[in-house]
């Protein structure tokens, strides 16, 4: 047990390793950066103007408790994660000493790992950006009441809700967020990784876009505006479209909390692991006839 816990951080430490020298991870950061500034930017205009400060994860909060932000940052995950599996000629090495299987763990570990540093990126870039007009304690700010209680959040377009203020503390709130973005990018990139192993490294970043594209679409007042669904039905078209779409479940306010008949939080910690654990399973049971090609490109 332990020798094989060693290969799969063999594994790991060998992918990030790799890092140094891929410029589309630095890329994708860099890209990361970008977005959460364009994302944060009206959060902080607006503090300034009211002349006021903000609690440090309240930009965070704003920013991503929202499904297009989500749907963006997301994106950048197919730049982030363009030639995993990596198939240079340090591999052959590795299989020689290892299964399929171990290979195959060192994989999901890394990717576990990588994602989970893409996502604390964007947390970080948030606080970067705007925290020099924050503190840290654990209360709401004076610009989160003026976001949530009057019409000032819904010009920014933003997620700022009473109901938020009210049922939840930023701690609390900025980990649940956290983990629902960490969450939806996880099952993403394991679908990316699965595809890639049925197919190629084409058929992944098609079935990312397409798994991502349908998660939007398939989102609360997106599918209504689509169809044209009346006011009376709307309702139930976006509880429906509530449960369905993986992207509404990353969306921190599209959840019950005790008003509606959306899915809890809980529901979607549920959804998220069934998923993961599926997709796992799914490249377990592919990667039995996967087909190593290594031509000294890293390409399959």
């Amino acid at each position: 047990m332990l020798n094989n816990i060693r290969k799969i951080w063999l594994v790991v430490v060998f992918n990030f390793r790799r890092w140094r020298y891929d410029r589309k991870i630095w890329l994708a950061f860099i890209l990361n950066f970008i977005m959460c500034y364009f994302l944060t930017e009206k959060i902080l205009q607006f503090s300034e103007k009211e002349n006021t400060i903000m609690q440090i994860f309240e930009p965070f909060i704003w920013g991503f408790d929202d499904l297009e932000a989500i749907f963006f940052m997301t994106l950048l995950l197919l730049l982030y994660f363009a030639d995993i599996p990596y198939l240079g000629n340090e591999v052959p090495f590795y299989l020689c000493r290892m299964t399929r299987k171990i290979w195959l763990a060192g994989q999901v570990v890394y990717i576990v790992c990588a994602t989970a540093i893409y996502t604390v990126a964007i947390l970080l870039s948030t606080i970067l950006i705007c925290g020099q007009r924050c503190y840290v304690g654990n209360i709401w700010s004076e610009t989160a009441v003026k976001l949530a209680f009057t019409s000032a959040g819904k010009k920014l377009s933003l997620a700022a809700s009473e109901k938020t203020l009210e049922l939840t503390r930023p701690y609390a709130c900025m980990t649940t967020i956290f983990f629902l973005l960490f969450a939806y990018a996880l099952v993403m990139v394991l679908l990316i990784f699965w595809f890639r192993i049925l197919w190629n490294e084409l058929a992944g970043m098609i079935a990312g876009v397409v798994f991502n594209g349908i998660s939007f679409i398939f989102s609360p007042g997106v599918l209504q505006k689509l169809l044209g669904i009346s006011e009376r039905k709307s309702y139930l078209a976006n509880v429906a479209a509530g449960w369905i779409s993986p992207l509404s479940h990353a969306t921190y306010h599209l959840h019950n909390f005790g008003y509606d008949r959306l899915p809890s939080l809980r529901d979607s910690g549920i959804y998220d692991m069934v998923l993961v654990i599926v997709l796992i399973l799914l490249n377990l049971y592919s990667i039995r006839t996967y087909h190593f090609v290594f031509d000294g490109t890293g390409e399959r």
